[in-house]
């Protein structure tokens, strides 16, 4: 006898094991959608800057650049590496513009499990400002200035640029 030959004498088994499928299937999804360890996305620190790039440290992302580092104005630093060994240059540098931080900054304040408001990701968009490091002046970040800056290339076309991440 086979197994539809079983589940057609017992119905009463048959539709309790559904169910049970059906229950631990939907437990499944709730569990996924609203609150498995996987459920918050922990974005990485970034690199930023007191020296126009001589030296570099890591600090929170969420942290909208400039902010006051230990008595210095600290700007954010995007490192990329074109070689095997790993050495890295920092390729641009970037800041809101004095405007944009200041929108930025009277903002609510919101926790750093929250993702930023879409206030603040317009403020971060359009106020952006960019730079080479200890090279001229900043410039807007969605611009054609901006762009040649932030298209970053090996230095003697030696490679392909790629980012680098804390």
């Amino acid at each position: 006898m086979g197994i539809r030959e079983k589940l057609n004498e017992k119905p009463a088994i048959t539709t309790g094991v559904t169910i049970g499928i059906i229950v631990i299937a939907f437990a499944f999804i709730l569990y996924q959608v609203f609150g498995g360890d996987g459920s918050s996305v922990t974005i990485p620190d970034q690199f930023y800057t007191v020296d126009e790039g001589a030296t570099r440290f890591t600090d929170d992302p969420s942290r909208a650049a400039p902010f006051q580092h230990e008595g210095k104005e600290a700007v954010r630093a995007f490192v990329y590496t074109c070689d095997e060994n790993k050495t890295s240059f920092v390729g641009y540098l970037e800041r809101l513009s004095p405007e944009a931080k200041k929108k930025y900054d009277a903002l609510p304040a919101t926790s750093a499990d929250s993702p930023p408001s879409l206030e603040a990701d317009t403020i971060m968009s359009e106020g952006s400002e960019v730079k080479k490091p200890k090279v001229g002046k900043w410039v807007k970040r969605n611009s054609a200035e901006g762009e040649k800056i932030t298209n970053v290339t090996c230095p003697n076309n030696t490679g392909v640029a790629q980012m680098v991440e804390p």
